[in-house]
């Protein structure tokens, strides 16, 4: 659909989000509906989008990515073979399941929108610190979405957002699972460097540690080779 100039609109609203932020092509979308749709200057909800990170211990959502053999029913899957899930993350409540945190929530990455999807992909490296002892299980990632300037809405687990935004319980959170169970054992105070990838599709997350003595092993994520 393209409006002709008299047509064009001064703003765009859009709910194209899913848990992790892009996976519903929502940066295509914007940025289509800004060529095609807006006068030249208008305003695209949302503005921009700001994901955070935490490390988790929990080996309940590790096993949501293990075949149960009891399901099987008879039949034999050979060691030879790899299974990996078809998406890169799951979408689960964190709050609803067991888990410990091994780090504080981090900000991580901030990109406006759709202007975003000129720079893509894009990496952005940052580090965490263990706040505990543990195996890394799974990485949760949740976002904030500007609709204005000031106002924003954010998918936070937790009960309270410090930072005054509207918490939307409509939307999980993405949790990425090494899909090989490799969990690397961190302790309090280690450096842990985290790996946030967007593309034109999907948000990656990747884990590779820095602490010494964790040994560097080569996983797969969603559609990704990472390092950890």
């Amino acid at each position: 659909l393209t409006l002709k100039e008299e047509e064009r609109v001064g703003l765009v609203v859009s709910e194209t989000a899913d848990c992790g932020l892009l996976g519903e092509r929502m940066l295509g979308s914007l940025q289509s509906a800004k060529e095609t749709l807006t006068v030249s200057g208008g305003r695209i909800v949302p503005s921009k989008a700001r994901l955070h990170v935490m490390l988790l211990a929990s080996p309940f959502l590790k096993s949501m990515c293990v075949i149960n053999p009891a399901a099987l029913v008879g039949f034999e899957i050979p060691s030879s073979l790899r299974l990996e899930p078809l998406d890169p993350y799951l979408c689960e409540y964190i709050r609803e399941c067991p888990y410990s945190p091994l780090s504080a929530q981090t900000p991580s990455l901030q990109f406006d929108i759709p202007e975003a999807l000129d720079a893509l992909p894009h990496v952005v490296g940052f580090p965490v610190t263990a706040t505990q002892d543990g195996s890394v299980d799974a990485i949760a990632m949740w976002w904030d979405m500007w609709l204005d300037d000031d106002c924003f809405i954010t998918t936070t687990p937790h009960r309270e957002c410090a930072s005054g935004g509207k918490i939307c319980s409509a939307w999980e959170q993405a949790v990425f699972v090494p899909p090989n169970q490799v969990s690397p054992v961190i302790s309090k105070g280690d450096a842990v460097l985290i790996d946030v990838a967007c593309t034109p599709k999907c948000v990656h997350v990747r884990l590779s540690a820095e602490p010494q003595g964790l040994q560097q092993r080569s996983v797969s994520v969603g559609e990704r080779d990472v390092s950890v």
